[in-house]
């Protein structure tokens, strides 16, 4: 049993870059906007936040960040700022924009909000500090940040909420389609697979009972022989593919058109058929992104109709045990092995995927409602920084930071986030 390299990653944002201007601040000041500041104490905090969720959302919070996790040598940390800077940033750029807005359009923090922001830090301070305030400061102290910078951060942050409020609603109810059909167009990718299963097949017995048995040789032979003229006709392009018994479909079949041609192959050998409309997958954000997933990197680098093959992998989510050729095997949650080849072919999106029946394996209505919601924001924030009377700086003291040498908030982490999704 192989072990994954790298977990996948449930939260990808579309990545904008706002323009900035670097300058020399005052001491305290990482970020500027006119009167609106993100001062060194609350930038520590909200690195240290981001960086304890994103390992969370790939399942690494007991990982050095010297830990290599490829086989050229790069370590965790150094992909983490190579992967999550831009975004991290982007996450500042929004909250310090936010601030302004709010106070553009005129909101204000109902007395509950304010109620909420106290009781939280309370309910912090009284569980890491066991009740005593002078405890908790020692403790907090290690993580680079105060009560104080909790609270200026709580409050940001719900101005922040107050102002999507405002434009989306609690819900989202005022997201229009516009919004979500380009957010769509913008994170999602659209590829078919065919699969060849050359090591394993299902068996059921009389009882109803299924389980898994290695191939014969001659299937494998059977198999392989299918892969090889598929790689043949659809990966390598060959104008004349030799067709042999394995295949057997005429010469016309396969070359009236190339769509056509590979779904008539999906329908007769691809041994996984569960989605035979292809599957909808947020993309990477870049080519350096480790994604477990060997479809969705190959359809990532592959240009519209083409194919490429890949070896197909099957991961397991939750540990158990499996039978194979009557041996019973342990596996945890993240194990794959490898069962043969995939060949991926990429297509064009079709309007308003997420919105049909058929594709709902791939498109959760209050994930994808969020996301749109952030990628309009963004747009929104874009235009407004165009716009605004102040000028959006950084202070040089950004470049003392990375979230490979931020320290993890384990505090209130485990009191907002622990029982929650790590994406929102």
């Amino acid at each position: 049993m192989k072990k994954r390299i790298i977990s996948t990653i449930c939260l990808i944002l579309c990545i904008l870059m706002l323009p900035v201007t670097f300058i020399s601040c005052g001491k305290n000041s990482v970020y500027t906007l006119g009167p609106y500041e993100i001062k060194e104490d609350e930038y520590t905090y909200l690195i240290g936040m981001y960086k304890r969720r994103l390992l969370s959302t790939l399942g690494y919070e007991e990982m050095s960040m010297s830990t290599q996790i490829t086989d050229d040598g790069l370590t965790l940390g150094q992909y983490l700022d190579s992967v999550y800077r831009k975004e991290f940033d982007i996450s500042i750029y929004t909250l310090l924009l936010s601030q302004s807005l709010f106070d553009e359009y005129g909101l204000t923090l109902t007395d509950k909000q304010k109620d909420d922001i106290e009781k939280l830090i309370d309910k912090t301070v009284n569980y890491y500090g066991g009740y005593s305030e002078q405890a908790f400061k020692r403790i907090v102290k290690q993580y680079g940040y105060t009560v104080d910078t909790m609270r200026s951060v709580y409050t940001m942050q719900a101005k922040e909420n107050a102002v999507v409020a405002h434009l989306y609603g609690d819900d989202y109810s005022k997201l229009t389609a516009e919004a979500k059909e380009n957010y769509y167009e913008s994170a999602y990718l659209h590829f078919q697979v065919i699969v060849i299963n050359n090591v394993y097949k299902a068996v059921t017995d009389s009882d109803g009972k299924t389980s898994y048995i290695n191939l014969s040789e001659s299937e494998k032979a059977t198999k392989n022989q299918i892969i090889s003229e598929l790689n043949s006709l659809l990966v390598k392009e060959a104008k004349y593919p030799m067709i042999t018994s394995a295949l057997k479909m005429t010469v016309d079949e396969l070359f009236e058109d190339p769509g056509k041609t590979y779904n008539l192959l999906f329908e007769k050998y691809s041994d996984d058929t569960l989605y035979p409309g292809g599957y909808y997958m947020i993309a990477p954000t870049s080519v350096n992104q480790i994604v477990t997933s060997n479809a969705l990197s190959a359809a990532f680098l592959l240009k519209e109709g083409d194919c490429a093959v890949v070896t197909a992998k099957r991961y397991f989510e939750k540990g158990g045990t499996i039978e194979i050729s009557g041996e019973t095997e342990t596996i945890n949650a993240g194990d794959y092995f490898e069962y043969g080849e995939a060949f991926v072919r990429k297509l064009p999106l079709d309007e308003g995927a997420y919105s049909r029946e058929e594709n709902k394996d791939f498109f959760n209505e209050d994930d994808f409602n969020y996301m749109a919601m952030k990628n309009d924001f963004y747009t929104v924030l874009e235009n407004y920084q165009k716009e605004c009377f102040y000028e959006l700086r950084e202070s040089s003291l950004k470049d003392s930071y990375s979230i490979a040498s931020a320290i993890a908030n384990d505090l209130d982490y485990n009191l907002i986030y622990a029982s929650k999704t790590t994406d929102k």
